[in-house]
Formats: structure tokens, sequence, C-alpha cells
């Protein structure tokens, strides 16, 4: 079998993920805005109905994909990590049932002859190289995971603060009550937007992944000082991270891009010390 890149394999599957995901926030945004727009017509079309319910289909469909996609990446990964920790093969028969269903994107990936290095560990393999990965892995998560909680923590907390002191201004102020009650639909619409989309709880679950990596993290450094580590509690640890990895939400790809160059100067610094 031809040689496959791992490496860019996982990326690309992530990717594909990060993609639908958006797709289905944009559609699920756009629904937001038409019912906005309803609030303004007095007779709603039917084609605007079906409109509605074609773009919250839309929505369903590519969470879905999205879901799907990630599914793959993560068994993708953890079999990556006992791969490059523990050098246990990979066996072309798994590589194949990844690579049926996937897009081309991804297969085109997998292909790829460029080098990308995932984790920084130079040890041989067998334990002390799997924690090593694994606390390096937790590390990157946390601080990822820490900064999206604030992100959505804060977005959540304003539009829902901007909605409400909207709807108090104008119930005090607007001096036509179809007005009143057009911003005062406009409010509900937007709130109901923001806890049905799950913006509210995402702040959460950032959090909880946040501090559920930092405990691994330091478990993973604990368990490695020790004398004679065992295999068997180093699988353990790293499949409890899996777990809770493959249960934390997706990290969108403008954080990378924002906090990569931050993070892997810290890392280094962090190695070298």
């Amino acid at each position: 079998m031809e040689k496959i890149n791992l490496e860019k394999l996982m990326q690309s599957q992530f990717d594909a993920a990060k993609s639908s995901l958006n797709l289905a926030t944009t559609f699920g945004i756009i629904v937001l805005l038409i019912n906005i727009l309803v609030t303004f017509v007095s007779a709603i079309s039917t084609y605007l109905v079906i409109v509605v319910a074609g773009f919250t289909i839309l929505n369903m469909i590519f969470q879905w994909r999205s879901d799907k996609l990630r599914g793959t990446a993560e068994a993708t990964l953890r079999k990556f990590d006992l791969h490059n920790g523990l050098g246990w093969e990979i066996s072309s028969r798994e590589i194949t049932n990844l690579l049926a269903s996937a897009p081309n994107s991804v297969k085109k990936a997998a292909r790829s002859t460029e080098e990308y290095t995932y984790f920084a560990s130079t040890q041989d393999k067998g334990p002390v190289r799997l924690l090593e990965n694994l606390e390096e892995s937790a590390w990157w998560t946390w601080n990822q995971a820490k900064r999206m909680s604030k992100y959505v923590g804060v977005f959540g907390v304003v539009i829902l603060v901007i909605a409400f002191l909207t709807l108090i201004v104008a119930l005090q102020n607007t001096p036509s009550q179809t007005s009143a009650d057009n911003i005062a639909k406009i409010t509900i619409v937007v709130i109901v937007f923001i806890f049905s989309g799950g913006y509210i709880r995402l702040a959460f679950d950032y959090n909880l992944l946040f501090h559920s990596a930092k405990e691994i993290e330091n478990q993973a450094h604990r368990l490695r000082q020790e004398p004679n580590i065992s295999e068997i509690e180093a699988i353990k640890l790293l499949h409890d991270y899996q777990i809770i990895r493959a249960n934390g939400p997706l990290f969108p790809s403008w954080l990378w891009r924002m906090v990569r160059t931050e993070l892997n100067e810290l890392w280094q610094t962090r190695l070298s010390g």
C-alpha cells in the first residue's frame, strides 16, 4: 500500500469537520436574519417559510456532517497517539477504512509528501514518549480551551446585555406601539438564537475542557517523573484524555492561526527549561 501521511491526514480531517461546522453556523445565522426580517412583514410569504425551512435543514445536515467527520478525525488521532507513542502499527485495512468515505481534500492530504511534525518528543517509542506526547497535547488543548471559554463567554454576555438594554430602552422611549413590539420580537429572537444555538453552553463546555485537560497534563507530568513507568498506567491516562478531548467542542481554525506563534514560543521555552 502507498505511504500515507498520517499527520496531514488528521489535520485535513479536522479541517473538513470545522468547515462543515462553519457552514452550519452560517445557515443558522441566515435563519436568524430571516426571522428578524419577518418581524417587519405583516404577511409571511409561503416561499419565505420554505426558504427558512430549507436553511434550517441545511444547518442540521452540515452539523451532522461535521460531527461525523470529527468522529473519524478523533478515531485517526487515537490510533496515531498509540502509533507515535508506543510504536503500535496502523494496518492498511484501518487506513483504507478511514479513507473510504473521506472527502477528496482528505484523500489528497493523506498522500501529501509535506513534512509535518505533530509531537516534539525525541524519546524512543515507549511509555515515556507516550506521556511526553500526552503532556504536550493536553497543554495545547487547555491553553486553547481557556482562551475560547473567555471569547465565547464574553461574546454571549455582550449580546445578551445589548439585547436586554435595547428592549428596555425601546419599551420606555419608543412612541409607536408597533415599533416597540417589533423591537421586542427581534430581541426575543436574538436571545432564543443565543441559547438554542448553544453559545451560552459553549462557554461552559470550553471551560470544562480547559480544567479537565490541565488536570490530565499535570497527571502526565507527575507520572513521567516516576522511575518505573507502567505502560498500562500511561495508556489508561491517555484513554481518559482521549474521552475528554472527543467530548469537548472543536477549536475554530482562526484560533490556531491567532495563537500558534505565541504558544509555540512558550512550548519551546518550556522544553529548553
